[in-house]
């Protein structure tokens, strides 16, 4: 008797098997394919950056849907030319994210409500030298690393993405998460009128409907400047210096209270 309960137990656990699950994970969206290129750029003046109108209207805003490629990344790409000083490139992913003040004694104020997770998306930055480039735009997202073989015939992999950002405890490498701005500065002063890529690498879709929207620039910034100096300009945080981003039903409301420091108007009911 035992082994025909154990028997029994087999056919059923293979049966329960009959499925794939794809209905779990993010699937494509037929209008917004998972792996685009935007063409060539032209980068900001300071002008146009401080001015609001001019920034919203030549600055990129577009949306990216899971890769139909199986196990490839997705991701944007697009070109801009070396100026022959520093630019800073800045893309912010929708939606809006911050972490929700539980502490019951004293919540901090603005932060009591809790942010909705379903509509945040993921994109990281990565900027270099299209030579460097090793995707194929429009069609594949690759990096930029390189192989260089000395004289001996040793082969050595080196990283050519310039766009270098430092984590809050001091890492190299980071990347700012979910729903989140990101930005570095590019010297393009050994390379001026030279094509270098943006790589705006899919990390995740939202997953209320499966597409990332996003706005992204490059902006000419001064001598002795940097990109927080440009946000700063503008907005007190980065979120909020290229507004607009996501097309979801009351965004705009959202990134308005978050940008005023008004989160708990989005409150129901606080206890």
């Amino acid at each position: 008797m035992p082994r025909l309960l154990l028997a029994v137990g087999f056919v059923s656990a293979f049966v329960a098997c009959d499925r794939d699950n794809e209905k779990y994970f993010p699937q494509p969206v037929a209008e917004y394919p998972g792996v685009v290129d935007l063409g060539e750029f032209t980068p900001l003046t300071l002008a146009d950056w401080l001015d609001p109108s001019t920034r919203a209207e030549k600055s990129i805003y577009d949306g990216l849907g899971e890769n139909a490629a199986i196990g490839q990344w997705g991701g944007a790409t697009f070109t801009f030319q070396g100026t022959g000083g520093t630019v800073c490139v800045l893309v912010d992913p929708e939606a809006v994210f911050w972490l929700q003040s539980v502490d019951v004694r004293s919540p901090a104020d603005g932060y009591i409500c809790e942010d909705n997770n379903y509509d945040d998306g993921d994109l990281d930055l990565e900027v270099g030298l299209s030579a460097y480039y090793n995707g194929t735009p429009g069609v594949t997202v690759g990096n930029f690393e390189q192989v260089y073989e000395d004289s001996l015939g040793n082969e050595v992999v080196f990283e050519a993405n310039e766009c270098l950002m430092t984590g809050q405890r001091g890492q190299a490498g980071a990347h700012a998460g979910r729903a989140t701005p990101e930005f570095c500065e590019i010297d393009t002063s050994l390379h001026p009128g030279r094509d270098y890529t943006v790589l705006l690498r899919l990390w995740s879709v939202p997953i209320d409907d499966y597409v990332v929207h996003y706005a992204a620039t490059v902006v000419e910034i001064g001598a002795g400047d940097t990109c927080a100096d440009l946000v700063s300009a503008v907005a007190a945080d980065p979120e909020c210096a290229l507004e607009n981003e996501g097309t979801g039903e009351g965004f705009s409301t959202l990134e308005e209270l978050y940008c005023a420091g008004e989160l708990d108007d989005l409150c129901t009911e606080v206890e």
